[in-house]
Formats: C-alpha cells, sequence, structure tokens
C-alpha cells in the first residue's frame, strides 16, 4: 500500500475489501507472474473479491500505486523493501511462513490469514551427466558469495542449501504442485 492509503493493516484490507466486494485494485507485472498468483491464492484464501490490473512488469504496477490507480500490490521484498524502509509504501504483511528478520513489525499474512504463504524460490538443476559433486560444490560457492553481498541481506533474501540438494528440491517442487494446478486452472491461465 502507499503510505498515505487510508488502509492501515491487513486485517483494515480484508474488512474493507469484504464490505465492498471488487472496489480495491490490486497491480502485478503480468498475468501468470509470481506476484498475480500470490494476490490470487490471498483472495482465495482470505475470501476477498479484489479487481486484479496486470502491468507490464511490477515496476509499471509500483509507479500506478504511486499515482493512486490501483490500490495495492503484492510483490516481494526485493521489489519492495526500500519503498517501505524509506516510508513511500506500508508492508501490509510478508508471504513466507514467519516474519522476516528485516521487517519484525510486519506480520507474516498467515498469522490473520491460516494457510497463506507465497515466497519466491529457486532451485538448480543438472544434466545427468553432470557430476552430482562438482554441481554441488558450485551451488554452494554462489550461496556463499552472494551472502557475502550486503544488497542481498538487505533485500530479504534468505539461502537454503539441504544436505541432498536434488531430494529437497524434488520435495519442494512437490509440495508446490497441488495448490498451483488448482489455482492455475482457475484462472484461465494455459502453459504456452
Amino acid at each position: 500500500m502507499r503510505a498515505d492509503s487510508p488502509i492501515r493493516d491487513l486485517a483494515d484490507l480484508i474488512a474493507k475489501a469484504k464490505a465492498s466486494p471488487g472496489k480495491y485494485t490490486y497491480g502485478s507485472g503480468g498475468v501468470g507472474t509470481g506476484n498475480h498468483l500470490g494476490a490470487e491464492l490471498l483472495k482465495r484464501t482470505a475470501g476477498l473479491d479484489l479487481l486484479h490490473v496486470p502491468f507490464r512488469g511490477i515496476s509499471l504496477a509500483i509507479g500506478a500505486l504511486y499515482a493512486g490507480d490501483i490500490d495495492l500490490v503484492v510483490t516481494n521484498a526485493l521489489e519492495t523493501l526500500a519503498h517501505v524502509r524509506d516510508g513511500r509504501m506500508r508492508a501490509l504483511g510478508v508471504g513466507g511462513a514467519a516474519r522476516m528478520p528485516e521487517l519484525p513489525d510486519v506480520p507474516a499474512i498467515g498469522e490473520q490469514v491460516p494457510g497463506y504463504v507465497m515466497t519466491n524460490w529457486y532451485g538448480c538443476s543438472r544434466r545427468a551427466a553432470c557430476r552430482r559433486a562438482s554441481c554441488e560444490i558450485a551451488v554452494r560457492a554462489a550461496c556463499r558469495a552472494q551472502r557475502r553481498r550486503p544488497q542481498a541481506a538487505r533485500g530479504g533474501c534468505q539461502h537454503h542449501h539441504a544436505g541432498d540438494a536434488d531430494d529437497a528440491l524434488r520435495a519442494r517442487m512437490e509440495s508446490e504442485v497441488p495448490r498451483w494446478k488448482q489455482i492455475i486452472p482457475e484462472l484461465g491461465l494455459k502453459v504456452e
């Protein structure tokens, strides 16, 4: 939300959106993007009727938020944390299962909307011909280098590397697929 929005927190947004179905708008970086899907998950989990306004990139959606053309954006910390820190934007909640150390006073959305968790995550895969140990060494080195970058820490990035990365990535994908297999067809989206 813009810092000057009359909506003070997530509970206020939910109450106002339920009282005026279809009145409030959210912007995304485009149809089918992570922020579009995150907002749709919030709509379904909280029982809200919000109008989607897709843009050609999240920066345009944030510009529309500041211009007052839309009411909110659902996006990741890297794209908005600086706006929140400098007081131009108000964070209503974070999508992870717990609060972020960078925003300790901002609740996890799941604290008020049980079952809501939406995070951006990335996994690395390798060709079968690539030696597993070589790939593991490269990924660990990249994560160590990224942790040393101050902008990564300030941007809310968290690095997790499981002992058996192949099994961890497979488990993560298997846990995510059922939820999105339900929501994506409901939105009429197709893989192209």
